[in-house]
């Protein structure tokens, strides 16, 4: 994530909003000590799943090279270390 947020900020991307934190606070929300982030995480619906568990429930290959690929790529691009 911390690279995703460089790399964006270093190309002018403006990554959208899908919860109720913007972009820049996950990698701090994700640091939390577990006792913390599970009690703030509650508030995640409890039947949510990622697209990547969904595919690897189904035996599809997941999409996690092609993401990550793209993100190293315009990293490169932008000489973010």
């Amino acid at each position: 994530m911390d690279e995703l947020l460089a790399v964006a900020k270093a190309k002018g991307i403006l990554l959208p909003q899908l919860g109720p934190q913007p972009p820049h606070r996950i990698p701090t929300f994700l640091r939390l000590p577990n006792w913390l982030y599970s009690r703030l995480g509650h508030k995640i619906d409890p039947q949510a799943r990622s697209s990547m568990w969904q595919d690897l429930c189904d035996g599809r290959e997941t999409e996690i090279e092609f993401l990550n690929g793209a993100v190293v790529r315009l990293g490169e691009a932008a000489r973010v270390p």
